[in-house]
């Protein structure tokens, strides 16, 4: 599990819940996030910032969307310009490949 405060540096206000999300199908499993907020309009956009961010992620990195930055260089071998994402990505992978 991973928590993220929704501002950071801001006291966690004594009226607060937590409210939880279960999704299917994000990244091909499911994901569940539960977030600590004033309101549930406030968690359901900070769940709505999370999964924009997955989504962003996922149109560089999917092998399986035929659009992504990934899929392009495995088709034709190279891309002209690869995103700091993507090369990341490549890079940790050529490390941990090395370490197995």
């Amino acid at each position: 599990m991973i928590a993220l405060p929704l501002t950071m540096g801001a006291a966690v206000h004594p009226a607060t819940a937590a409210y939880s999300f279960r999704r299917d199908g994000v990244l091909g499993t499911s994901l569940d996030l539960t977030f600590v907020a004033s309101s549930p309009q406030e968690a359901e956009q900070a769940e709505g910032v999370v999964l924009a961010e997955i989504e962003r992620v996922r149109q560089r990195i999917s092998t399986w969307d035929p659009a992504s930055e990934a899929s392009q260089l495995v088709s034709s071998g190279h891309l002209a310009s690869a995103s700091p994402e993507l090369r990341d990505v490549l890079t940790q992978y050529a490390l941990w490949h090395a370490r197995s």
